[in-house]
């Protein structure tokens, strides 16, 4: 019996938010984690921030959540204005703590039936990061004069992912630029008290797209802004409900900009080989994001979603809990500096 085919699924590292190719154990792995110096490079910073701000990213139309934020924003479009939230770490303005969930860390192309990975999708890396640097990627010019890439990074298990999650800093980071970020001062604890980071298939430390649809109880890291109430004292809003109708627009529009991403990039040779992969990887995002599970490839969607209720969205959080102001920023010629981080690996501290 022939193989099945394994394709090279194509969705983008910003679609899918920001994809180690490595499967995830069920069990979970002994982490070590220490603070010392590590390098980081170092492009803008929040001047005047404190230890306690959040900071809200507006909607980034390359976000995963993106069509999702799109269609709800129509039902609360004074409220459904962010993408992400995050914490603050100190006045510097260049450490911030966070949850996030990073496509590079979904093993795509898994198999046919499932082109991406079910245990990846369900609990996704790297989840909770603690002083990771704020300036997300960055456009950088070597000692030679030539145009290279460099990004701001943590360092984790799973190797070093893309922190931040702010390309204000870096598409719009003109000096004093304040059109894609605000921040709520003083609207959580100076620090973060939660610093489990992700250590295996449903780790309490993984980032959760289930926890958009559904709310996974106090003291649970969820998604961005649950990590904001559970773990860096913001208080949680009330909530709000999304009504079945824009449930189901939200989940019709992750599934098209998936399925189409995907399309893009597959080879005529590729669709031929594995007929409807592209609507499997479409189908297992939203299952995720609506069933806890990427396992079923089918389309369950279409015979309705309910209503959307208890979830604590970024704009919730942003809009109706505080003051927002646009964040000063500055940006400097960029360098690699040396400061304190946080750096993990795997098994025991000795």
């Amino acid at each position: 019996m022939r193989p099945e085919h394994r394709l090279p699924i194509k969705v983008s590292a910003a679609l899918l938010m920001g994809v180690a190719t490595q499967l995830v154990p069920s069990e979970a792995r002994a982490t070590c984690c220490e603070y010392q110096n590590v390098p980081v490079y170092v492009h803008a910073e929040f001047v005047g921030a404190a230890a306690g701000d959040m900071v809200g990213n507006r909607i980034t139309r390359t976000s995963m959540l993106a069509p999702v934020i799109g269609a709800i924003e129509v039902e609360y479009p004074s409220v459904e204005q962010y993408t992400h939230v995050f914490h603050l770490d100190d006045s510097s303005g260049r450490w911030i703590s966070e949850s996030t969930g990073d496509s590079n860390q979904v093993t795509q192309g898994w198999t046919c039936s499932h082109p991406l990975d079910p245990y990846d999708m369900v609990t996704m890396r790297p989840g909770v990061l603690v002083q990771a640097p704020s300036d997300g990627l960055r456009d950088g010019v070597n000692a030679a004069g030539q145009e290279n890439e460099l990004q701001a990074t943590q360092y984790t298990p799973w190797g070093i992912v893309i922190a931040g999650d702010d390309p204000s800093l870096d598409v719009m980071g003109a000096p004093g630029d304040t059109s894609y970020t605000d921040v709520v001062a003083g609207a959580g604890s100076a620090a973060c008290s939660a610093t489990a980071l992700y250590d295996g298939y449903e780790s309490p430390g993984g980032y959760h797209l289930y926890a958009f649809s559904h709310y996974l109880g106090a003291g649970v890291n969820g998604m961005c802004s649950d990590y904001m109430t559970s773990f860096c004292g913001v208080p949680r809003n009330a909530t709000l409900t999304y009504s079945s109708t824009y449930a189901y627009n939200a989940a019709s529009a992750m599934y098209s900009a998936i399925y189409n991403e995907c399309n893009a990039g597959l080879s005529w040779l590729d669709n031929f080989l594995c007929a409807g992969a592209c609507d499997s990887t479409a189908n297992q995002v939203v299952n995720a994001f609506l069933e806890n599970t990427a396992w079923g490839a089918n389309n369950t969607f279409e015979s309705g979603v309910p209503a959307i209720t208890g979830v604590m969205t970024p704009g919730n959080l942003m809009t109706r809990g505080g003051t927002r102001v646009p964040p000063p920023i500055t940006s400097s010629a960029g360098g690699w500096t040396t400061e304190p981080g946080r750096v993990c690996h795997p098994g025991q501290c000795y």
